[in-house]
């Protein structure tokens, strides 16, 4: 349903928010931290305040998700979205209404400003106490501000002891100061200023105004491969090309990656996933020697902490995608599930993993070339290693470690015994070609590709048993192409068998989008009026249950998800990667719901 601009119910839901602004952060741009870390002079903080930057977060978080349901209920064009279900509209209420809150924060009270329990709390009572808590619950859309709370937390701590460890650099100490910061918070590489709320403004709020929302849930970057340049103390790696242009805080020349308009959103991973860089300095007599030969084979440089995701660093970008994504994959009866084409997701993230393939495998066994050094960091964010060092070989195996997860789990004896565990997630040259099958695998093959088949299968059901083939427009994401004619010809078979069932007196007819064409050429909100639909004051009940549209023999099928938001499990060390078993190897898992899990004030996507 949509509420007109100017009306007063639209005053009423949306009196605090600007329907044509844009999102501005209370965070520091990420530019910010690394100058402030690179040169004493330029701190922000003279003291860095951890309290203030708990609140600047949730402030963040609050806005965001509030300059979103704003724009949902835009259009940007006739075939654009088409707002929330009429059910819904209390919901909205709660979310808008603007919260009086502490401007220095401790993580008790992060924790409950967002309406999340703590240790033994009652997670309900924590809820109710919280408008924007009710609001986000009855949204289906609790899960990700759990997450958020748990990732604001420990973003702020991180900031907080990385200037701790500061010292103050003479002039010449520079670039070494410069170095030392791209460690912590290396540099974004992308040809815009402030990439966070850019990337929130310029492309998760517009295609939020439409009803293909793929572009969100896609790679940041496409191209015919992987790019390794240098930067001050390191190596950055993207897919695609890289451009002159920039300068970094020295005024020397730092290339920047082209974004091809995905946002970066990895479906089932709760991260974006951006430029990978690698913080191990190309000019130092160590990397110089290495290249030479001079280091045995098993005395590898690069070790799991040098390299970083700088989507972890896009962290208002990723938290508004997890709202959205909970919206599209795990909220019931939602609309918004048909704004993503399935078939272009799997394309397009098989795609960016196997080029990762491609330039961790293609090469000699011996190579000692400085790009293939830096490549090797790949799989930190790609890989999936399938194999146990067993007697002289290796073996493949069921269980599957992936991404950064590989080094936290098996030890030595999983890869082998001379390898060194600091490697963790790095994959040598030698390595990435071992085993028969292949012991390097990818994350798409492990996770993405169930977890997309999970949101296809979540499509069918809602279709055949529930009202929103009413609520939805063919022209969105989910129907458009020939990969989607079955869906698109399900959602057609779907309207006709609800003219004549009985449940379409549950319709409400203000959710239903006009101008939607039945497949006799005659017009879906008219022809339900005629035959008598919404009759049921409000339509608030879905035809879920037996004697529907189709009744159901099988629940829902949930949406697989691993590990917290970034900076939500841990300090300085890499996001947390780690599901509590492997739900993606367990046949459960289909049909299986969501559940979330408060402990400890840290709240995990897991499987029931």
């Amino acid at each position: 349903m949509l509420i007109e601009v100017g009306t007063p119910e639209f005053d009423r839901l949306f009196k605090t928010a600007d329907p044509w602004g844009q999102f501005e952060s209370f965070l520091p741009a990420h530019d910010t931290y690394v100058a402030a870390m690179a040169d004493p002079s330029l701190d922000p903080f003279a003291e860095v305040n951890v309290d203030l930057l708990r609140y600047q977060g949730v402030a963040d978080l609050q806005r965001g998700t509030q300059n979103m349901a704003t724009k949902i209920m835009r259009p940007g064009g006739p075939e654009g979205t088409f707002g929330f279900l009429a059910s819904s509209t209390q919901a909205l209420e709660n979310i808008m209404q603007m919260p009086e809150l502490e401007e220095f924060m401790s993580p008790d009270q992060v924790f409950s400003s967002l309406g999340v329990a703590v240790g033994s709390q009652d997670p309900a009572q924590a809820i109710k106490d919280v408008t924007f808590a009710v609001g986000m619950t009855a949204l289906g859309s609790m899960g990700p501000v759990g997450a958020a709370a748990a990732a604001i937390i420990g973003f702020a701590r991180a900031v907080g002891e990385i200037f701790k460890r500061k010292k103050a650099f003479e002039e010449d100490q520079k670039r070494e100061a410069l170095i030392e910061a791209y460690k912590s918070f290396p540099p974004l590489m992308e040809p815009r200023n402030n990439v966070d709320q850019d990337s929130v403004n310029l492309q998760l709020l517009p295609q939020l105004q439409t009803g293909d929302w793929t572009k969100i849930f896609s790679p940041r970057f496409a191209g015919e491969a992987w790019q390794a340049v240098p930067r001050q103390g390191g190596y950055a790696l993207a897919l695609g090309d890289a451009e002159d242009g920039a300068k970094d805080p020295l005024g020397e020349p730092l290339k920047t990656f082209i974004p091809t308009g995905g946002i970066g959103y990895w479906p089932g991973q709760n991260r974006i996933t951006s430029v990978l860089q690698v913080s191990l300095n190309p000019a130092s007599q160590t990397v110089q020697r290495f290249l030479k030969g001079e280091y045995a084979p098993n005395d590898y440089l690069i070790e799991q902490w040098m390299v970083r995701d700088t989507g972890d660093f896009l962290v208002n970008t990723t938290r508004l995608a997890a709202v959205a994504w909970e919206w599209v994959a795990r909220s019931e009866n939602s609309p918004h599930l048909f704004k993503v084409n399935v078939p272009a997701l799997h394309t397009a993230w098989s795609e960016y993993c196997l080029k990762g393939m491609v330039a961790l495998t293609q090469r000699s066994q011996s190579s000692r070339k400085e790009r293939d050094l830096y490549i090797s960091a790949l799989s930190c964010t790609l890989g999936s290693w399938q194999c146990w060092f067993d007697k002289g070989r290796y073996r493949n195996i069921d269980g599957r470690l992936h991404g950064r997860n590989m080094g936290d789990r098996g030890g030595p004896k999983t890869w082998h015994p001379n390898r060194s565990p600091r490697q963790g997630c790095v994959i040598t040259p030698y390595e990435a070609g071992l085993g028969d099958p292949r012991c390097l695998s990818t994350i798409y093959d492990l996770e993405t590709r169930l977890v997309l088949d999970q949101v296809a299968e979540r499509q069918r059901w809602y279709l055949r048993h529930s009202l929103l083939c009413a609520y939805v427009r063919q022209s969105w994401a989910a129907f458009q192409g020939s990969a989607n004619k079955k869906l698109r010809d399900l959602l057609n078979e779907m309207r006709m068998l609800l003219l004549d069932h009985p449940d379409r007196q549950y319709v409400a007819l203000d959710d239903v989008p006009p101008g939607e064409k039945l497949p006799n050429g005659l017009d879906l909100k008219a022809e339900l009026k005629r035959r008598g639909a919404g009759k049921v004051i409000g339509g608030k009940r879905f035809a879920i249950n037996p004697g529907t549209l189709e009744p159901p023999t099988e629940p829902v099928p949930g949406v697989g998800s691993s590990g917290g938001l970034p900076f939500g499990g841990n300090t300085l060390g890499l996001p947390p990667h780690e599901p509590e078993y492997e739900w993606w190897r367990d046949r459960r898992v289909v049909g299986a719901g969501l559940g979330l899990l408060v402990g400890g004030g840290l709240l995990w996507w897991n499987r029931r």
